[in-house]
């Protein structure tokens, strides 16, 4: 917008010049007087080389992403773009990423560095946006990079390990088990456990596994519902 202004300005000047001293000076000055101009303009529009502002920045990379384009994602990184940028919510780019379901980007974002322990206002974090999505290898790579179970945070006390078991992601509850076993018999605000979410749902492998990994049938949840009973409620028992 300053651009075209300042453009706008100059080529009045010209105008100007030309009428008011076109009866003083000689053809040669005024030619001299459009050619500084003409000079002047190019400046103006010359693109600059400095780095893109912070907020387009931003919207470049998570367009990219919105819009599945892992290509366009890697230019704007290489470029200089921010991809520990957060959004609105203090989301990452890497959870943007994950929810968009765009695995090339994620690689990309995963390859550049990004902050993979970043919490939102929502207590997500990339690790809980790939367990929720069901995206078992992505977890289990994220998890083995570093990230935390405990920074997944919500006011039910239901963990991350109860989601992988109440939707049948044996291999990362298999995980989860052997990393921490002290999630294995935590209980919600409800009284339920991991064990008991995977006989809610009718894994067997999974309520298997937990068994394996120390989980206990006896305990009860608020209910006054044993893994086992919830399992016979459902049609298999433990």
């Amino acid at each position: 917008m300053i651009k075209r202004v300042a453009i706008v300005f100059f080529s009045v000047g010209i105008l100007v010049a030309y009428f008011m001293n076109a009866h003083k000076g000689s053809k040669k000055d005024i030619q001299n007087m459009s050619s500084k101009t003409e000079d002047a303009l190019q400046k103006i529009e010359e693109p600059s080389n400095g780095p893109e502002s912070e907020e387009s920045v931003e919207d470049d990379g998570a367009a990219a992403i919105e819009e599945g384009n892992e290509q366009s994602l890697n230019q704007w990184i290489q470029r200089g773009g921010d991809f520990n940028a957060l959004t609105a919510d203090g989301s990452s780019l890497l959870m943007l990423a994950i929810d968009q379901d765009c695995e090339a980007c994620v690689q990309t974002l995963l390859k550049s560095g990004i902050n993979i322990h970043v919490v939102n206002q929502n207590g997500q974090s990339a690790l809980s946006s790939a367990i929720i999505s069901g995206d078992t290898e992505l977890a289990i790579e994220l998890l083995n990079r570093g990230a935390s179970l405990e920074s997944y945070t919500n006011p039910a006390r239901y963990t991350l390990l109860m989601q992988a078991a109440s939707t049948g992601q044996d291999k990362l509850v298999k995980v989860i088990s052997e990393k921490h076993p002290e999630m294995v018999n935590a209980q919600d605000n409800e009284g339920m456990t991991a064990l008991m979410y995977s006989a809610k749902e009718g894994f067997l492998s999974t309520a298997e596994i937990l068994l394996e990994k120390g989980g206990r049938k006896d305990l009860a949840n608020k209910k006054g519902e044993t893994a086992s009973i919830i399992a016979k409620k459902f049609g298999f028992s433990l």
